[in-house]
């Protein structure tokens, strides 16, 4: 199938240090100027207290544009590029659920060679038809395979009995809360998953937070900590310029694998140091990594 926006994780989420990149064969200078700072500057920013009384950081958008600034100059500005059609973008990111994405793109890959036509595209049609036992034989490295196949294959036949073909193609011209209503009232399918099909196959102005993104945005006070992943998607689009959402996407999920780590990140290496009101904490109690360069 190649490389469709579902795999990215596959990418993005190893836990391995790698050097930063820089572009230009520097860092930028703290005090050029971005398309999204540029999108933000003019917006109001409001002001919260770093936890531990040290100082306070703009929690909104001049905060948003400083950031996607530093992870720019570290990861390159990230520009959009269609991963796959909405039905491949659909059960990557199911099979993707609650498991390693070796896993799941392993799965795919067996999808692909049971189900494939002429063309080595899978044939969407033969998936829904196919029996629960075939299917949950296909996927089963991607773990909680009966539970997934039956969901694949049931979101499959509704799509099929209501629009006459298998196809989410339609979704490209439906407003961005119309579409997501319509994935999510699927069982399987929740905000992450339906931001994920229509930011990465229809470039619709919404925000998938994953993990990465949920974690770094508390690190970095852009929401507060007991705000949850599913809150975290109309909060973190409130203060991110839509044009940006697909950059700040990947720049966090990037930051979050290589740097702000879940566990001992890597604070004293990170670009955001200066604008994070937990990083100094984390060094001080002992608990980031040492610096790697």
């Amino acid at each position: 199938m190649g490389d469709v926006a579902w795999d990215t994780a596959q990418v993005f989420t190893s836990e391995t240090p790698v050097p930063l990149r820089v572009t230009d064969g520097k860092p930028r200078s703290p005090s050029a100027s971005s398309p999204a700072e540029s999108s933000a500057s003019s917006c109001k920013s409001a002001e919260s207290t770093d936890p531990h009384g040290s100082r306070t950081v703009a929690a909104g958008p001049s905060l948003v544009a400083r950031i996607i600034r530093r992870l720019e100059g570290a990861f390159g500005r990230q520009v959009w590029r269609r991963w796959g059609d909405g039905l491949e973008e659909l059960v990557g990111t199911i099979l993707s659920q609650n498991t390693s994405n070796i896993n799941s793109g392993r799965a795919y890959e067996c999808l692909e060679r049971m189900f494939a036509r002429d063309s080595k595209q899978i044939d969407w049609n033969a998936v829904a038809d196919a029996p629960v036992a075939r299917l949950e034989k296909a996927i089963r490295c991607a773990g909680l395979s009966r539970m997934k196949s039956r969901r694949i294959r049931n979101i499959l036949r509704a799509i099929r009995a209501e629009r006459g073909e298998l196809s989410l193609e339609f979704l490209a011209d439906w407003p961005v809360d119309k579409a997501r209503n319509y994935l999510t009232r699927f069982e399987g399918v929740g905000p992450k998953t339906a931001a994920c099909i229509l930011l990465f196959s229809f470039r619709q102005p919404i925000l998938p937070v994953d993990t990465h993104i949920h974690r770094i945005a508390i690190r970095l006070a852009l929401i507060g900590p007991k705000v949850s992943a599913e809150a975290s998607h109309a909060a973190l689009e409130a203060i991110v310029p839509r044009r940006e959402f697909y950059n700040f996407h990947i720049l966090l999920i990037k930051h979050g694998r290589q740097i702000c780590k879940a566990h001992r990140p890597r604070c004293h290496d990170c670009p955001l140091l200066s604008l994070c009101p937990t990083g100094p904490t984390l060094i001080r109690q002992g608990r980031a990594a040492a610096s790697v360069k």
